[in-house]
């Protein structure tokens, strides 16, 4: 018994990071910070999450096409590819051409979610179970201070 409440709690601690992490994307994009995502199925995820701004797929703009959206505009990007063998080869590249391309790239929130989610799964698309079980919690939606995001 005591293992199983254990194991809940943190389970609840890991939702309740998970809901602080959704929140923070969103406050982020409100601003005005641009998502970069692998494709269509990722950028569903983010939008049944509420972010609001600009997500840019790589599927569909390629890298040439990303880099120079973001060459020069000084804008920071966040990057939310997935943590297989395709996704990090794409970050890597992206990042790469931050070096030299006048953006920055936060790649602290990908690592955070997939840290947070490693037990689930390495895909941002996976995460459709995560968010239907912090809707069932009602976790997004609720913050400790003040009522955030309904999906």
């Amino acid at each position: 018994m005591r293992k199983r409440t254990r194991h809940r709690r943190k389970e609840e601690e890991i939702l309740n990071q998970l809901a602080d992490l959704f929140e923070g994307l969103r406050r982020q994009s409100e601003m005005g910070k641009p998502i970069l995502v692998e494709g269509t199925k990722d950028e569903q995820v983010l939008r049944r999450l509420r972010i609001p701004g600009e997500i840019l797929k790589y599927s569909e703009l390629g890298e040439r096409k990303v880099i120079s959206l973001l060459e020069g505009s000084g804008n920071r990007v966040i990057l939310l590819t997935d943590f297989d063998k395709e996704g990090n080869e794409i970050a890597e590249r992206v990042e790469e051409a931050a070096l030299t391309g006048g953006f920055k790239i936060d790649k602290l929130t990908r690592r955070r979610l997939f840290e947070l989610a490693r037990n689930i799964t390495s895909e941002l698309e996976g995460l459709g179970k995560v968010v239907e079980r912090l809707r069932r919690q009602r976790l997004l939606g609720t913050t400790r201070s003040k009522p955030t995001l309904w999906l």
